[in-house]
């Protein structure tokens, strides 16, 4: 189980770019970052990533689109349990901006750029560190705190990332089985967090006590 989870940035601006894969670096996540919307196409047929970080605004890009609305629609269609942040200006304000994003990505999570990059960078940060019931991300794996275990392996971070929402793999294609073999592991380090099949490759983690009957946690 040596798959490390992994990382797109999508920014036109060069400082930017730099700052972004820099903090994800550091989390200790292979990150992919481009300035280009056709780049980031071509990059994610080959890749899988667990988190997206998209710069809605192009204008900067060497490229002539000048939006990333192309670079949503791979993932949404290809990677629907990547988790995407989307960040521009007038996200939490503009109506229409919000529309033409929610319907290049359903499921992507917008961000206001008059918050600044430190607040985006925080965003991220907080994301990389999530911790569900027993368990929290650290440099891009799972680690079980009560036994200081770790799970070296991109899709049991993915669900961390996810968590609440569940995420959706091809029946016993290899993410399906990675993800069932999470499932074992938590088993097997007595987490109290499981893995919770619903049925048509759909998963997501829930908390369990100690006797496996379910429990809510809010984030």
């Amino acid at each position: 189980m040596t798959n490390r989870a992994d990382a797109l940035v999508l920014e036109d601006n060069p400082k930017e770019l730099e700052e972004i894969a820099g903090l994800i670096e550091r989390s200790g996540l292979d990150t992919l970052a481009t300035r280009s919307p056709a780049q980031a196409i071509r990059l994610l047929r080959t890749n899988d990533p667990t988190i997206a970080v998209v710069d809605w605004n192009m204008e900067l890009s060497p490229d002539a689109e000048r939006t990333a609305e192309s670079v949503l629609r791979a993932l949404a269609h290809d990677h629907p349990g990547t988790h995407t942040i989307v960040y521009a200006t007038n996200a939490g304000r503009d109506l229409r901006l919000q529309d033409r994003i929610a319907t290049a990505h359903p499921s992507a999570i917008p961000h206001d750029k008059r918050q600044g990059m430190d607040s985006l960078l925080r965003r991220i940060r907080t994301l990389l560190r999530r911790r569900v019931g027993d368990l929290t991300i650290d440099m891009g794996t799972v680690v079980h705190l009560p036994s200081g275990d770790v799970y070296r392996n991109k899709w049991g971070v993915r669900l961390m990332c996810a968590y609440p929402r569940s995420v959706q793999v091809e029946r016993q294609s290899p993410p399906y089985l990675s993800i069932w073999r999470f499932g074992r592991w938590l088993d097997e380090v007595e987490s109290n967090v499981e893995v919770a099949s619903e049925g048509g490759g759909i998963h997501r983690l829930r908390l369990r006590t100690a006797r496996g009957t379910r429990v809510s946690q809010r984030r």
